[in-house]
């Protein structure tokens, strides 16, 4: 009999429906009418990526999971590693001007940067709006010396940094789901105060959304000539963290907003929400 009970177990238990991510996104999809849409859900206990999927015009990006790409999300990562030098605080205010920064050969663009900018804010809300060059200026305050940023940036996440500013980097898409994995699991305090400033209900990621409670993220939008990417990944639930998710979107040559990545990522949070609970 206990070997019957047992038997049973292992078939409910492999029988569980996966998420058919598709179904859950596919108004967003339509809406947001980008070019690659890519989401991953990685179990935070075990580090496995338990669903993934690639929803694109033209051609698929084979092992996606796995390819480098640049990155706004780790700027979690360099707030923390900023403000654990007690060389800034969260109070601090930055002059943000135009949206428009030159660094290191790079120009930083601030997601609203064709209306002029954010002017001054404090780092607080320059992680509530996204603010690019906010950050940036930051942190630079911070780390004077860069080889100091790498040395600290490495320490926190074990990425050897070949192609970086203070607001962005190359990682792979699994490599930014076990970071905030790491966080959630490990309770880094520093950079759970920076996801909730991101995650604040009056910020760009939390607008209007207040039927997803208890979800840390942070958000990235990146710009360049060849057209937009914007990014996000966060945790839930934020008070026993089982899941991170990761949403990304590319549009070549088209301005978008990141309210289309943020509709994907809530709407599967809420499904997984959903599987905590059950």
């Amino acid at each position: 009999m206990l070997i019957f009970l047992m038997a049973m177990l292992c078939l409910n238990v492999q029988a569980q429906p996966t998420v058919d991510l598709r179904s859950v996104v596919k108004d967003d999809l339509e809406r947001s009418n980008a070019d690659h849409t890519y989401i991953a859900v990685m179990d935070i206990r075990t580090g496995d990526i338990v669903n993934s999927g690639h929803f694109f015009k033209g051609s698929a990006q084979d092992n996606w999971l796995q390819k480098p790409i640049s990155t706004g999300l780790l700027s979690t990562i360099a707030v923390s590693a900023a403000l654990e030098t007690n060389k800034i605080t969260l109070e601090d205010t930055v002059d943000t001007g135009d949206g428009v920064l030159e660094y290191r050969g790079d120009t930083i663009y601030d997601h609203n940067w064709r209306r002029g900018g954010y002017g001054d804010l404090t780092l607080r809300q320059a992680l509530k709006m996204l603010s690019n060059v906010g950050v940036m200026k930051a942190v630079s305050k911070a780390y004077v010396n860069v080889d100091d940023f790498v040395n600290d940036f490495r320490k926190k996440t074990d990425l050897q940094i070949t192609d970086f500013n203070f607001t962005k980097c190359k990682a792979t898409p699994t490599q930014i789901c076990k970071l905030y994995s790491r966080i959630a699991s490990e309770g880094d305090s520093t950079a759970v105060d920076v996801l909730k400033c991101t995650s604040d209900e009056k910020g760009l990621l939390r607008y209007n959304l207040y039927d997803v409670k208890d979800v840390l993220v942070n958000g990235s939008v990146i710009s360049d000539k060849s057209g937009k990417t914007v990014e996000i990944c966060g945790f839930l639930p934020a008070s026993s963290p089982q899941y991170t998710i990761y949403v990304r979107l590319e549009k070549a040559n088209s301005q978008f907003s990141i309210s289309m990545a943020r509709d994907i990522f809530y709407d599967v949070c809420k499904t997984y929400l959903h599987k905590c609970n059950q």
